[in-house]
């Protein structure tokens, strides 16, 4: 940016913007807001179609030279959840003690308003320098549908600004994300002869502990903060339906895993994990995977 444009950045006209796209809670809805909002000010900008009513906003300032930046942003919010627990209402934006409350303030509507004022004010220039691409996807949060069909037609640019949360740091990178199911089975048994039967939940910790510790591992390699998350999914005898008692171990234990193609590889490596099953998805060059792990070595 230029010195000229930099001294009319507003921290008050940002916020105004903010303030307008938080009292739009759907993705749609902050998706129509966009594009009359760049339309206004002279930008060409259009929908790209999602399916099922959702939608990608594609935006674009010509430059005078050649080279162009991309800015990405996603118009989709966490769900609001417990309305009785929010000390104001998630969708009527507040400002107190110099900051603005509300569902998305800081993921990801803040940076998508910085965005707007900085293309706003570059639109006024008489000749921006670097042509600008301004991507606002849809449904970031859940299945990623916005981006997967933006890469079917992905712009070129020199670099591209993705504005997710960072504290105003400057990250050069993100992680990506596969998920699988992890299966630990064991042998049931009475506790009063545990010797008997193998217990799938201390199978399962010990995954856990060496997904933590590759996990750290790569933290330091990467400098990413974090590289997994898992959650438990299912403990049970038998079945969903079946739970197992205080008298019983555990024969089967599950959960959901997220993790980055590096810790995946390593633990595709270790022997008593076995791939028994996998679901592609289509991705842009490469499919995303979902696979299901047994703990075949306790059978």
């Amino acid at each position: 940016m230029t010195d000229e444009l930099l001294s009319r950045l507003s921290e008050q006209r940002v916020t105004e913007i903010l303030s307008d796209l938080i009292r739009r809670p759907t993705d749609a809805e902050t998706g129509d807001y966009i594009i009359d909002f760049l339309t206004r000010c002279g930008i060409s900008a259009e929908k790209q179609d999602c399916g099922d009513g959702r939608f990608n906003v594609v935006a674009s300032i010509p430059g005078s030279t050649p080279g162009r930046d991309l800015y990405i942003g996603h118009t989709d919010v966490v769900p609001a959840g417990d309305l009785s627990a929010w000390t104001t209402p998630p969708f009527s934006p507040a400002v107190r003690d110099g900051r603005l409350y509300g569902r998305g303030a800081a993921d990801m509507k803040g940076s998508v308003a910085a965005m707007l004022h900085a293309a706003e004010l570059l639109a006024a220039l008489p000749s921006p320098q670097r042509g600008l691409t301004m991507v606002f996807d849809a449904d970031e949060e859940c299945h990623n549908t916005g981006m997967k069909r933006f890469l079917q037609d992905p712009p070129s640019g020199d670099f591209a600004v993705v504005g997710e949360p960072s504290e105003l740091l400057l990250d050069l990178g993100h992680r990506g994300v596969m998920a699988f199911e992890a299966v630990f089975r064991g042998k049931s048994a009475h506790a009063a002869r545990p010797e008997t039967g193998v217990n799938a939940i201390d199978q399962a910790a010990a995954f856990c502990r060496e997904v933590r510790s590759l996990s750290a591992a790569l933290a330091r390699q990467t400098k990413l903060s974090s590289n997994t998350i898992y959650t438990i999914w299912k403990s049970t005898k038998r079945s969903a339906r079946e739970e197992f008692t205080s008298k019983q171990l555990a024969d089967l234990c599950g959960f959901n895993v997220r993790t980055m193609d590096r810790i995946l590889q390593k633990l595709l490596a270790v022997g008593c994990c076995s791939v028994v099953g996998m679901v592609i998805t289509e991705g842009h060059g490469r499919p995303s995977r979902i696979f299901r792990f047994h703990w075949e070595e306790m059978l």
